[in-house]
Parts: structure tokens; C-alpha cells; sequence
């Protein structure tokens, strides 16, 4: 990997480390997700697990496909 050093001010850097240790992250991982998520831009682990992820029992049953109806034109 390559090594990036860059300057803060000291508010945002206090709140970055804030918000790396509440996800659970080291500095480093929590700045390389936020550079990924603007240069790569996806469903964010967030997303997936609070969204996608949040069905509670078993799924429904799948329905066939909705086809409309023909019908005769005016």
C-alpha cells in the first residue's frame, strides 16, 4: 500500500479519531474507507447491514412476475 501523510486541524482530526473508534477501526482503515467511498462509490457495510440486512423471520414467498394486461388500443 502507499503511504499518504496529510495535515489536519486538530478539531478534525479529534473527530476523526472519535469516529474510528466508534466503528471499531484504526485510524488508518477508517480514513481508506472514506477515501474508497468517494473514489469508489457503493452500498456502504451501513447500508447493507441497516437496510438490506435488517429482514427480521423468514422471507416472503416470491410471487411470478407481474405481466399487465393486453389490452385493445382507443
Amino acid at each position: 500500500m502507499t503511504q499518504l501523510s496529510f495535515y489536519l486541524p486538530e478539531h478534525l482530526a479529534h473527530a476523526v479519531s472519535l469516529q474510528a473508534e466508534s466503528a471499531g477501526k484504526t485510524v488508518q482503515e477508517f480514513l481508506a474507507d472514506l477515501v474508497a467511498a468517494q473514489l469508489h462509490p457503493t452500498w456502504t457495510e451501513a447500508y447493507k447491514t441497516e437496510v438490506l440486512g435488517c429482514w427480521r423471520g423468514e422471507l416472503p414467498e416470491r410471487l411470478e412476475p407481474f405481466l399487465p394486461e393486453k389490452r385493445e388500443a382507443w
